[in-house]
C-alpha cells in the first residue's frame, strides 16, 4: 500500500539521483594485486560491505563485495548461490559444511587456485 511505502526523495522523482547521499566519500580500497586470501578478514574484520578494486596505476578496476566473494568462495567450494545478494550465506547441504569453509577463510585459504582480487568475478575490467 502507499502508507508502507515512504515518499521518493524530490529529486529522484525528477530524475536525479541524489549520490552523495548514497555513496561513501571515503571508500576502501585494495591494490588488484592484493592475495585474494586477504579478502574475507578484511571485510569481517572492519564490517565493510564492498571495496573497491584499484590497479597499480591507481585506475579502477572494479569492486567486490563481501556477498560477492561469499558466492565465488560457494562456487569454488560446490555450494549452491542465492539469487539475492543480500541473501548470500553459505550453504551447507553439501560438501564442506558453511563453519568448516568460513574457517578455512579466516586462515587465508579457501579460493583454490584464486592468486589475486581480480580473478573473483565481479571485477570487472574498465
Amino acid at each position: 500500500s502507499s502508507r508502507d511505502t515512504p515518499p521518493a526523495h524530490p529529486l529522484v522523482s525528477e530524475g536525479i539521483l541524489p549520490l552523495p547521499r548514497l555513496m561513501d566519500n571515503a571508500p576502501y580500497t585494495v591494490l588488484e594485486n592484493m592475495p585474494a586470501a586477504r579478502l574475507y578478514p578484511l571485510f569481517t574484520r572492519l564490517g565493510i560491505r564492498a571495496v573497491c578494486v584499484i590497479s597499480l596505476e591507481g585506475r579502477f578496476c572494479g569492486v567486490i563485495s563481501r556477498d560477492g566473494l561469499i558466492a565465488h568462495i560457494q562456487s569454488l567450494h560446490g555450494h549452491s548461490t542465492s539469487r539475492r545478494p543480500s541473501a548470500a550465506k553459505l550453504d551447507t547441504s553439501h560438501g564442506p559444511s558453511g563453519r568448516e569453509v568460513l574457517s578455512d577463510l579466516e586462515d587465508g585459504l579457501g579460493l583454490g587456485d584464486t592468486n589475486d582480487i581480480t580473478e573473483i568475478h565481479g571485477v570487472a575490467s574498465l
